[in-house]
Parts: C-alpha cells; structure tokens; sequence
C-alpha cells in the first residue's frame, strides 16, 4: 500500500452520464463507509501509477473494463481524520464521462444513477457537497478535508480551484 504525509493514497472516479445530468454513485456493502453512497475508486497497489489503480478499481467494482483515456484526472483531494490513526486518504480524483449503462453490484457497491440536482446528499460524506457537482461538470481543483471527532462532521476544509476552471 502506498502512502503518502501518511495517508493511504487511493482513487476516485466521478461518472458522469453522456448526457451531463445524471451521476453514478455506488452505495458502500461493506469497509470504510459503508452504507453511504460515493464513487468508485480504492487504493493503490504497490507499483500502481493512480491511473492504473482507477482503471483497474472502476472494472473490479463495475464490471467494466474501460481504457485508461476514458479517465481524465481532474483533481485531488485529501481526507483527514485527525481522531483516528490510519484513516486518512490522499485521493486522485478522476472523471469519467462515456458510461451510459448501470453497472451490475459488485461485493463492495451497489450503483444507481442520480440527477445533478437531486444527490442522496444525507447518505454521503460530508465533504462531497463542497466539490462534487463541480467536478462532474470538469472543473480542475485541489481540496483537502477534515472530518471532526464523530467522523461525520467538517472541521474545517479548503478547496482550491485550478487554472483552467471557471473559478480561477
């Protein structure tokens, strides 16, 4: 497992329908946050470069194998857990726009598509209301998130928005 500032580095992919409208989340069955929607993605191996990791966790969770170019890294994020040793990630955030089909539920989620304005936000991390609708729509942006004692709540958080982005 390869870590960085102690932080297990991992992937995530925000898929975006063709059309722009809709998201697919896929709800955790088991491990860390289980029961609450997020996107696919997982850790790093040893020797994995992130963008092997994301093509390689997106076909383990979906069933899809898909190539390398149909994602395109848009960001990276990471989540502090100062409450709990070994809980923190250093994500590479990825987006992924060419899937119109539901994936079948793997051993880790169960997928459902969800409209732009209508995010199961209360079943999900805190943290992706400050970043997500704007990373389906390709904004660029480097974030990082502290999560207090009862693992639910923002401490504090800072998002910060790359060349190129329409918050420049």
């Amino acid at each position: 497992m390869q870590q960085t500032d102690s932080a297990v580095v991992a992937t995530l992919a925000v898929v975006v329908h063709p059309q722009g409208d809709r998201i697919l989340l896929g709800r955790k069955k088991r491990g860390f946050g289980f029961g609450k929607f997020t996107g696919f993605g997982g850790k790093l191996e040893p020797g994995e470069t992130p963008i092997e990791a994301m093509q390689r966790e997106f076909a383990e969770e979906s069933f899809f194998v898909l190539p390398q170019e149909a994602f395109e890294e848009i960001g990276q994020i990471k989540f502090l857990f100062p409450h709990h040793p070994g809980w923190g990630f250093h994500c590479h955030i990825f987006r992924l726009n060419s899937l119109s089909e539901t994936p079948r539920p793997s051993d880790e989620l169960d997928p459902h598509w969800f409209a732009l304005d209508d995010l199961p936000w209360q079943q999900m991390w805190a943290d992706n209301a400050h970043w997500l609708r704007l990373a389906a729509m390709g904004e660029h942006f480097e974030a990082v998130f502290e999560y207090g004692r009862d693992d639910e709540h923002l401490q504090r958080y800072h998002v910060r928005w790359l060349p190129g982005s329409e918050h420049d």
